[in-house]
């Protein structure tokens, strides 16, 4: 959480100095096209689990030092990687969604144990579908159910790990685990 938080202290204030000009004169040109309407997105409630409260409280942090902006900044952040995560899955792309998985969860994802209990399902078995691959699993399970993924909340587990959720019809429901490893995140579960 410490990393998350200098990033995030880092960013906005690069972002602020940037854009303060110091009474300098801007060369004239052409103004810039106008950016695309983007709605505002507003703060998730801060939701942070025991461990991850615990982790913080080791690296020196309380729960009330994850401000709001950090937490809109991790939430945007999360969002940007789903909203990528779904072109992606609505162009049937496996080896790109592959690489946007933790080599854990692929694991998991491959083996016979899972893909058995995948395929008990009711939808998949009542289409008597069976899961061989991973492949499978995406084109059978993954790219119907989340091609339009949309993130509403996210869950704080530790410093690199977040739970991205999305509620539907009142009810809240887990879309992804994340994992950030090398300033990417990975779907880790």
């Amino acid at each position: 959480m410490k990393k998350l938080a200098i990033f995030l202290i880092s960013a906005v204030f690069l972002s602020l100095t940037a854009c303060s000009s110091e009474g300098k004169q801007l060369p004239e040109s052409n103004p810039p096209p106008p950016l695309p309407s983007i709605p505002f997105i507003k703060a998730p409630p801060l939701n942070i689990t025991p461990e991850a409260e615990k982790q913080l409280n080791a690296h020196g942090y309380t729960v009330d030092d994850v401000t709001k902006e950090m937490i809109l900044a991790v939430t945007f952040d999360i969002r940007k990687f789903v909203q990528n995560l779904n072109g992606i899955i609505s162009r049937r792309d496996y080896n790109k969604w592959v690489s946007y998985l933790s080599s854990e969860y692929f694991l998991t994802i491959s083996s016979k144990e899972f893909l058995d209990a995948q395929s008990q399902k009711d939808l998949l078995r009542t289409k008597k579908i069976v899961l061989k691959s991973a492949k499978d699993y995406f084109i059978y399970v993954v790219v119907p159910s989340r091609a339009q993924s949309r993130v509403d909340d996210i869950e704080f587990i530790s410093e690199t790990r977040v739970k991205a959720y999305t509620v539907n019809r009142g009810q809240r429901m887990r879309l992804y685990e994340l994992e950030r490893k090398n300033d990417s995140w990975l779907i880790a579960n």
